[in-house]
């Protein structure tokens, strides 16, 4: 684990989102005629990253495999920051529970 992500079962994840790689949702972001909108949504170990793209939902997805979660907001904003040059998304709080790592200041 590198501290940014880890694997959950897929079971275990609250999401209605097809998986998709890096490279899926990058090709997306670049296309013009494409509106991408993000968002964090609260699972049981942090927050998972969902796409909008056209009414489509896509949770972007490990390279090996399961759904990539964050442990904390500040990741998955640096992420869309780095990844897609994103500096707004949504938070889904559904699923989060007290125990999660607040945002730090």
């Amino acid at each position: 684990m590198n501290g940014q992500g880890v694997s959950v079962p897929k079971s275990n994840v609250i999401l209605n989102a097809q998986p998709a790689s890096l490279e899926v949702l990058q090709a997306y972001q670049a296309n013009p005629a494409v509106e991408v909108r993000y968002k964090a949504k609260a699972v049981s170990d942090g927050f998972a990253l969902v796409a909008t793209v056209g009414g489509h939902e896509y949770a972007l997805e490990r390279q090996r495999g399961g759904i990539r979660v964050f442990k904390s907001l500040n990741s998955v904003l640096s992420f869309v920051d780095a990844k897609f040059g994103v500096k707004r998304f949504a938070v889904e709080g559904d699923g989060w529970n007290s125990g999660q790592k607040e945002i730090a200041a």
